[in-house]
């Protein structure tokens, strides 16, 4: 999924498109062994819910929380959502 926005500069209009994968907050999840104490279908859900939203700021930081309650092992938060923007969330920008 993803989402694009607009902007305005006196050299003329950039779109940013950002887009997150389902299969890469899978891959995300068993590479740093999260949300290993969720079940099955939490975590059913939860991918469900990356399919379908567009990977605004909101919808991440959401989806990193859940993934947070889910994980035995204890991380920080900020360290969790800064790994998702480093590793699967993807920001594409061009000039139109």
């Amino acid at each position: 999924m993803y989402s694009t926005k607009e902007v305005s500069t006196n050299l003329g209009y950039f779109e940013t498109m950002t887009k997150w994968e389902m299969e890469d907050v899978r891959a995300f999840c068993i590479r740093h062994n999260y949300y290993n104490a969720g079940d099955v279908e939490a975590y059913d859900k939860m991918l469900k819910k990356v399919e379908t939203l567009k990977p605004t700021d909101r919808n991440i930081v959401n989806t990193c929380i859940d993934i947070w309650k889910h994980t035995a092992e204890y991380t920080e938060l900020v360290d969790l959502i800064r790994e998702m923007y480093e590793e699967v969330v993807k920001t594409y920008r061009y000039f139109k």
